[in-house]
C-alpha cells in the first residue's frame, strides 16, 4: 500500500492520465448464450441487465457469466433502466415488463400500442420515448400516464443529467424537459438521426448516423466535434471517461469529450447499447455480442 501511494505521488501527468485510461484500451468478449441481437443494457443492485429481440433478457453479477430469463414476451426490447428499485424494460407494440431483481419479470400495461424506444429514471420517474409524439412517464413502473413532445420526429435515445432530461431521434432531434412532460425542441445543428445520450464530467454529448458527436454544457445550445469515425454511433456512456460505441464493432473514447480516440472491440458486429457500472464497461450488439473494459 505504501509502495503504491509513493507511486501515485510521483507520476507525471501523462503516466497518469495513461494509467486512468488504460481500461478502455482493452476489451473482452464474453459469452452471451444468444444469437439475438441485443439493443440495451443497465447496471443496478449489483446487477448487470441486457435486453434485445424476441424479449431476450440476460443477466449478470459480474458482467462475465450471463443467464437467460424469462420476459414473458417475444416482442423486442429496445430500452431498459434501472430505478425505484425496479428494472424496467420497454419495447414493441407498447411492451413493458418490469423485475425487482432482474430474475423474475412481470408486465405493466403501458396503454398504447405504439413502439417504445428507449427509457431513463431521473431519481424520481421513469420516462419512455415513443415511436410517436408523445412519451410515458411514471413513478413506480406500473402506471403510466402519456404527454406530448411537440415534435413530429421520434425519439430513439435519452438521458437525464443536471436536473435535465434530454431525449435524442430523428433528423438531428433534441428535446429538453425539466420535468419529463413539457419539452423544448433544440437547435442541434445536424439532420442526421441522433440515437444515444449521455451526460457526464458536466457536459451532455449525443452521437448518432455517420460518426456525429454534438456537445452541451447546458443542453440547450450544441455544438459539433469530430469523432473521426464515418460508424453509426448508436450509444454513449459516462465512467472514467466517455465511451461510445456503434457499427461495425467500432469503440470510442474520450475524456472530455472533445478528441476522440478508436480502440480495438474485436467484433465486427453492430454495438447497440454502453453502460457503466460497478467499475467496468459493458457493451453489447448484434448476434449476441457482449463485451467487457475494467475502468
Amino acid at each position: 500500500m505504501k509502495a503504491q501511494s509513493i507511486l501515485i505521488a510521483v507520476c507525471s501527468l501523462s503516466v497518469c492520465l495513461l494509467s486512468s485510461l488504460q481500461g478502455q484500451t482493452s476489451w473482452t468478449s464474453r459469452t452471451s448464450g444468444t444469437g439475438s441481437n441485443l439493443n440495451s443494457v443497465v447496471y443496478g443492485n449489483g446487477t448487470y441487465v441486457a435486453v434485445g429481440q424476441v424479449g431476450v433478457i440476460l443477466t449478470s453479477t459480474n458482467g462475465t457469466s450471463w443467464t437467460s430469463r424469462t420476459s414473458g414476451t417475444n416482442n423486442p426490447l429496445y430500452g431498459v433502466t434501472y430505478g425505484n428499485s425496479l428494472f424496467v424494460a420497454v419495447g414493441d407494440n407498447g411492451t413493458i415488463v418490469k423485475s425487482s431483481d432482474g430474475t423474475t419479470w412481470s408486465t405493466a400495461s403501458s396503454g398504447t400500442s405504439s413502439h417504445l424506444t428507449s427509457i431513463v429514471w431521473s431519481g424520481s420517474k421513469f420516462v419512455v420515448g415513443m415511436e410517436t409524439s408523445s412519451v410515458l412517464t411514471s413513478a413506480n413502473g406500473s402506471s403510466w400516464s402519456s404527454s406530448s413532445t411537440g415534435s413530429t420526429n421520434f425519439m430513439w435515445g435519452e438521458g437525464f443529467g443536471n436536473s435535465t432530461y434530454v431525449g435524442v431521434g430523428e433528423v438531428g432531434t433534441i428535446l429538453t424537459s425539466t420535468n419529463g412532460t413539457s419539452w423544448t425542441a433544440r437547435t442541434s445543428g445536424t439532420s442526421n438521426d441522433l440515437l444515444g445520450i449521455t451526460y457526464g464530467n458536466s457536459t451532455y454529448v449525443a452521437v448518432g448516423w455517420v460518426g456525429t458527436v454534438r456537445t452541451s454544457s447546458n443542453a440547450t445550445s450544441w455544438s459539433s466535434v469530430t469523432s473521426g469515425t464515418s460508424s453509426d454511433l448508436r450509444g454513449i456512456t459516462y465512467g472514467a471517461v466517455f465511451v461510445t460505441i456503434g457499427t461495425g464493432g467500432v469503440i470510442l473514447t474520450s475524456s472530455n469529450a472533445s478528441s476522440w480516440t478508436s480502440r480495438t472491440s474485436g467484433t465486427s458486429s453492430a454495438l447497440n447499447a454502453v453502460i457503466y457500472g460497478n467499475s467496468l464497461y459493458v457493451a453489447v450488439g448484434d448476434s449476441g455480442v457482449i463485451l467487457t473494459s475494467s475502468s
